[in-house]
């Protein structure tokens, strides 16, 4: 998912996350949650989010 992220893909890396969610495993909000709080901490958040957002155009 990093990887989709930090290349612009961010949309294809949600995806990516509930296609490989095994749908009888509990605790896909609480990971996303995190995971998302811990993308947030990375000093090239701002980058990251022009990127994906210029993808999205």
């Amino acid at each position: 998912m990093f990887d989709l992220i930090y290349s612009g893909n961010m949309d294809l890396a949600w995806k990516l996350c509930d296609l490989s969610w095994l749908a009888n495993h509990s605790g896909k909000v609480i990971f996303m949650k995190e995971f998302k709080e811990q993308l947030a901490t990375s000093p090239y958040y701002g980058d990251i989010e022009r990127l994906n957002t210029v993808h999205k155009d």
